[in-house]
């Protein structure tokens, strides 16, 4: 068999593959929650660190102390995290790296002359154009702007461009001609967090291979334990029975589906080989019919001509009878031979199950006066009407029931009762068939449905095994209970919904060759 056409990889492989797309979904997602959680905190970590500088720069300016501003913006690049602070004039250039503006503020700010001595060690010219087309953006549209997004080296980056307007107290130096003096842009790095985040999603994706590879092993064995291997031993027994050996019997003992499949596969195949013998039986029925019968029916015939030719006083005669007696049982025997030999059909309809036992009731009525032996009924009313051949649990019920009157002596009482149960979920029909005769003793009790088994003088030893054949026929079965010298019960369950079921198993009998 091909590795993917069985029955355990065609189990797992789609749970394998649903459980990695699951986790696959679920790291994404919160490998996404966790980017987009940090990518909200640096923006404003962004936004607090940009207006907190622009207020340091505003107050040292204010306060004639341009040198500590530059000194400020210096030390803060060295921040961690920060990947770049420029202040950028609306000319371009990165202020504070030259001193183009000192000539023109020397004067307002009257500076020491160490601060004088500092900025003349200035190159003119130093500081260099800032190519950047957002800030040309912002200088344009005089509004605050965030970038966020990932730089040529695939890390990511987080840029905040504010406008520095020309206050009222710059004019003084800066003249009132412009709004805005220049851009304060500062730019935030995450390499430690994204490494963070990359090792996080390691773990992640470590942790759910583990997973997946724990729920494989455990999956499979749960399969193998449950399915693979009950299967297993199915397919191996039908292969053994393919081979010829049909006495072979599946050995499983679960209660699952698959038990209950062994179990009444089991049943099935002795049903098979049950009829396998009872087809050959038929066979050699029909042989025995055509030799014997019409020999008996001569026999008949010639002692009942024996018996007209003789006076009514000749003491032959009850020898003549007896010989009639003794054929007729013969011949009722051989038709009981021919009934349990072929496969039983019904024509199931719906009937009403207590209208069939009160007509059975009647049927029996000179058999009990003539016994003396009364009749009790408790019919449930409320069971449902159900759906049976009427003649074939007929036929049943008279079975039990003469058998029942005539282990009884005079006086005896015969109790039928019909009612419902649910002994596994599924409804069913009881008639309850109880008498206070004789009993039955254990060792007779495990051969009553055993064919020509009987214990009485003139049974053919075949009513109780065709009633019990009939009864499974609708999908029902017959329990019985005994106790020596206090009486039997006998207990015909047949189920309500079992019509499909009966059909089913009527055509495979109708479809089977018995040649009779």
């Amino acid at each position: 068999m091909n590795f993917l056409n069985r029955l355990q990889v065609k189990i797992i492989l789609p749970i394998i593959l649903s459980i990695v797309i699951i986790f696959s979904i679920m790291i994404y997602i919160v490998d996404r929650m966790e980017r987009g959680l940090f990518h909200e905190d640096w923006l404003v970590k962004t936004k607090i660190y940009t207006n907190s500088i622009s207020a340091m720069i505003e107050k040292e300016m204010e306060g004639k102390r341009p040198f500590i501003a530059r000194d400020l913006i210096h030390k803060l690049k060295k921040i961690p995290g920060m990947k770049n602070l420029q202040v950028i004039r609306t000319n371009g250039k990165e202020a504070f790296e030259d001193f183009e503006t000192f000539y023109k503020v020397k004067e307002v700010y009257l500076f020491s002359p160490e601060v004088i001595e500092e900025y003349l060690n200035l190159r003119e010219g130093k500081a260099n154009v800032v190519s950047d087309e957002r800030v040309e953006a912002v200088m344009r549209e005089g509004k605050e702007k965030e970038y966020y997004g990932y730089d040529e080296n695939g890390k990511v980056f987080y840029d905040y461009y504010l406008p520095i307007l020309n206050k009222s107290e710059c004019h003084k130096c800066h003249g009132d001609k412009e709004k805005i003096r220049g851009i304060l842009k500062i730019s935030l790095s995450d390499e430690k967090f994204a490494e963070h985040l990359n090792n996080h999603l390691s773990i992640m994706l470590w942790i759910s291979a583990a997973t997946v590879i724990i729920l494989i092993i455990v999956i499979s064995w749960i399969v193998y334990k449950l399915v693979s291997k009950p299967l297993n031993t199915v397919i191996k027994t039908i292969k053994e029975i393919e081979h010829g050996d049909k006495n072979q019997r599946i050995g499983l003992e679960s209660n699952d589906e698959i038990g209950y499949m062994a179990t009444h596969f089991n049943i099935m195949l002795d049903r098979l080989k049950q009829e396998g013998h009872l087809a050959s039986l038929g066979k050699i029925s029909a042989v025995l019919a055509h030799e014997i019968k019409n020999p008996i029916a001569g026999i008949s015939g010639a002692v009942q001509l024996i018996d007209e030719g003789l006076p009514a006083s000749d003491p032959k005669r009850e020898i003549i009878n007896k010989i009639i007696k003794e054929v007729q049982r013969l011949d009722s025997m051989l038709k009981d031979l021919l009934k349990f030999s072929k496969p039983i059909t019904v024509n199931p309809k719906v009937h009403d199950l207590n209208k069939l036992i009160t007509d059975t009731i009647h049927l029996l009525e000179f058999k009990c006066r003539k016994g003396k032996i009364s009749i009790d009924t408790n019919l449930d009313s409320n069971i449902p009407n159900i759906f049976i051949d009427r003649e074939k649990i007929q036929q049943v019920l008279l079975n039990i029931c003469i058998n029942a009157i005539e282990s009884m002596k005079e006086d005896g009482r015969l109790t039928i009762a019909t009612s419902m149960d649910k002994p596994s979920g599924s409804e069913y029909i009881q008639i309850d068939i109880s008498d206070i005769g004789c009993g039955i003793s254990p060792d007779v009790m495990k051969n009553i449905f055993t064919p020509f088994f009987t214990t009485k003088k003139e049974g053919s030893g075949l009513g109780l095994p065709i009633s019990l054949r009939i009864v499974e026929k609708h999908m029902g079965t017959i329990k019985t209970e005994s106790v020596v010298d206090k009486g039997s019960k006998f207990l015909i369950i047949l189920p309500i919904d079992n019509s499909l079921n009966i059909l089913k198993g009527d055509a495979e009998y109708n479809d089977s060759e018995v040649l009779l």
